[in-house]
Parts: structure tokens; C-alpha cells; sequence
């Protein structure tokens, strides 16, 4: 008889669920091309220049971040499930899978600790007991160890999964996946492109006619082409992070080296 499925993996085949939601509320989004192109004044000097920037005419169903937040939520309580596991029984209330950006036992030039002391306590409690193999590998795995530490996988999660649970729903932006923008006037016919993602906004066309004056605008036609799309905005961190694919990659990071990776110290039950 096959052992039932352990609570971690129960988690991420729940986040599995959930990104499907997610691909299917993207595609509808896709689907109804909400999306323009729209002149932007110039400033002086710069008038015979050209330049339209994207609009985007519709706003993705907000439900997209709730169920985004779902998907946090599983894989970070993943950890932690994971980290009780391993743990002895007289541990497990306190057990748990401790996530740090910067070393909480850090010190200064001067040998003192730079951070308070709850930080390392409470970093100490939650691995207390665990084998020390494993302790070693969630030591290992600690952002702080990372050159960029704001943009390890493992930081990224949780920083997340804490902003949907203590304040609000994951920030999305809403934009196009690989544009291409074709322009045609009575005398010229440009094609511009721009792959990955653009935001609201961002700049689609932009280009000075040969001939003056120039055509009226109304003889100007901007075609704005690509996947209306969503990506995941992360304050204090540049650009964005694209959709599914971070989810995608967070859900493969837990299935596939995660859970193996610490399976051998899991306690029977």
C-alpha cells in the first residue's frame, strides 16, 4: 500500500493548481488585446521627433494576485512543513524553515553582533534539532550568502509571500510580452520592436519623417502588436518579474531540488 502524500508535496501540487488559474486568467487577458498606442508631446526642441508610448485600455482581473498570493503561501508553508519534518518531536512547535537577507550574526570591526539579539535566537530556535547535515544545507541556502542576495530565489519568496500575508496583494503590472510596432504614413513605413516585457507606458515608436512638413497625424497609423501580459512588481528592485515564468521557477525550485534535497533527514512519522 503507497504511503499517503506528505503535507509539502500536497502544498506544491496545490501551487500547481494555482498557476494553472493564473495561465488561464492571463490568457483571457491576452485574448481581448487591451491595448493602444498613444502620442506623447515632445518637449521643445525634440517637436519633429515622434514619439508613442503604450496604453493599456484594461487592467488584469485583480483576482490574478489573490490567487498569486495562493501560490506564495503554499510553497513558503512548504518550507516550514518541511523544516517541522525534520525536526524531534519536542521541537516541532518551535521548528521552522528560517529565511535571511543579512547575516543576523554579523559583527562589527569591533567583534560586536550588528543586529539585535531576537534575530538570532529566534533563527537558532526554528533549527534546533534538526540533523546537521540539514542545518548545514538551510544555512547554505540563506540569501545572505548570495552575492545579490535580494534576488535569490529563496529571498524572493519569502519577501513576497510576507508582503501578500502582512499588508497586501502581490503589485502586478500590465503590459506586452514582445512588441512589435508597425507605423505607416502616406511616404514611410517603419517596424520597431522590443522583446520581453513592457509596461504601461513604456515606449512603442519613436521616429522623425524625412519630408516637411510632415503628414498630419491623422495620416499617421501606430499598430501596436504582442501579448498583453502581466509581471510581478517588486519595490526597491528594478524592472519586473515576468509571468508565469517566476512562478513557474519558484514552484520548480521547491519540486524538484528542494524537497530531495532535504528528504533523506525527514523523521518517520
Amino acid at each position: 500500500m503507497n504511503a499517503a502524500p506528505r503535507s509539502w508535496h500536497l502544498k506544491v501540487d496545490r501551487a500547481e493548481q494555482h498557476l494553472e488559474e493564473v495561465k488561464a486568467h492571463m490568457a483571457a487577458y491576452a485574448a481581448k488585446h487591451p491595448y493602444g498606442a498613444m502620442r506623447a508631446r515632445q518637449p521643445k526642441g525634440q517637436r519633429d521627433i515622434w514619439l508613442y508610448r503604450l496604453k493599456m485600455l484594461e487592467q488584469p482581473d485583480p483576482m490574478i494576485a489573490v490567487i498569486i498570493g495562493e501560490i506564495l503561501y503554499d510553497l513558503r508553508s512548504a518550507l516550514d512543513h518541511i523544516a517541522v519534518s525534520m525536526a524531534p518531536s519536542s521541537r516541532k512547535s518551535k521548528a521552522g524553515y528560517p529565511v535571511e537577507v543579512t547575516d543576523p550574526f554579523a559583527k562589527d570591526a569591533d567583534g560586536a553582533f550588528i543586529y539585535d539579539e531576537e534575530r538570532r535566537r529566534s533563527f537558532t530556535s526554528k533549527i534546533k534539532g534538526i540533523p546537521a547535515d540539514a542545518v548545514a544545507m538551510i544555512m547554505c541556502s540563506q540569501p545572505y550568502t548570495r552575492q545579490y542576495s535580494e534576488l535569490e530565489t529563496l529571498a524572493l519568496l519569502n519577501r513576497l509571500e510576507n508582503a501578500d500575508k502582512h499588508r497586501e496583494l502581490v503589485t502586478l503590472g500590465a503590459g506586452i510580452m514582445d512588441i512589435r510596432t508597425i507605423v505607416t504614413a502616406p511616404k514611410a513605413a517603419i517596424q520597431q520592436r522590443a522583446d520581453g516585457f513592457r509596461e504601461d507606458g513604456a515606449e512603442v515608436a519613436k521616429f522623425k519623417f524625412i519630408e516637411s512638413p510632415p503628414p498630419p497625424e491623422s495620416e499617421v497609423q501606430v499598430d501596436v502588436r504582442g501579448t498583453a501580459s502581466v509581471a510581478i512588481k517588486v519595490g526597491g528592485l528594478q524592472g519586473n518579474l515576468a509571468m508565469p515564468q517566476t512562478l513557474e521557477i519558484l514552484i520548480a525550485w521547491m519540486r524538484d531540488e528542494t524537497i530531495p534535497e532535504f528528504t533523506p533527514y525527514i523523521r518517520s512519522r
